[in-house]
């Protein structure tokens, strides 16, 4: 099989398989959007020690942005597909609840 996409976003499976992914690897590109959009930075290729572990990826994105976005692009992170969002539906009503939780707590406290 061939790749098809932007190597860089690519979720981890498709370096072995094309055919395993779905759209759990589709998620897997947008948690890299998110990644790209609060670095500033491209993520790491296949081939960077990054790529191969979510962990450093979630640490950079601690720096920038706030908790709740981070557990919630660290799951789109996973390397193992069966840990992130079933698809973009299912990430785009948690990315809702989650923002809608942290304004309620931060009116609370202030």
């Amino acid at each position: 099989g061939t790749l098809l996409g932007t190597p860089g976003y690519a979720p981890p499976e498709a370096w072995v398989s094309c055919e395993s992914v779905g759209l759990r690897g589709d998620v897997y590109g947008i948690g890299l959007i998110g990644y790209y959009l609060l670095t500033g930075r491209d993520p790491p290729d296949a081939t960077d020690e990054r790529a191969q572990d979510s962990a450093a990826l979630i640490g950079e994105l601690q720096r920038c942005a706030p908790r709740w976005l981070v557990r919630v692009l660290g799951r789109c992170l996973a390397q193992d597909p069966a840990r992130r969002y079933a698809d973009a539906n299912q990430l785009w009503r948690t990315l809702a609840l989650s923002e809608r939780a942290s304004k309620l707590a931060r009116a609370s406290s202030g």
